[in-house]
């Protein structure tokens, strides 16, 4: 129980250590466009295990217009 603000439980936790501000910012936009990805969020929401969470970032990044 973590009191969020729409009264959802929370599935999820990220934490971000960055060198700096800018890398943090990055870190910090490619979230929110990752959980935006309501097929991404259903998936993230069944806790994959590590390497399975890796490849889901990795195919996410990998379609990503630059």
């Amino acid at each position: 129980e973590y009191g969020a603000l729409d009264g959802m439980p929370v599935h999820t936790l990220f934490f971000l250590l960055a060198s700096d501000d800018k890398r943090h910012l990055s870190l910090l936009a490619k979230i929110a466009h990752l959980i935006a990805n309501p097929e991404l969020c259903k998936t993230l929401s069944k806790k994959p295990n590590k390497t399975e969470l890796l490849e889901l970032i990795q195919r996410w990044e990998a379609n990503l217009k630059v």
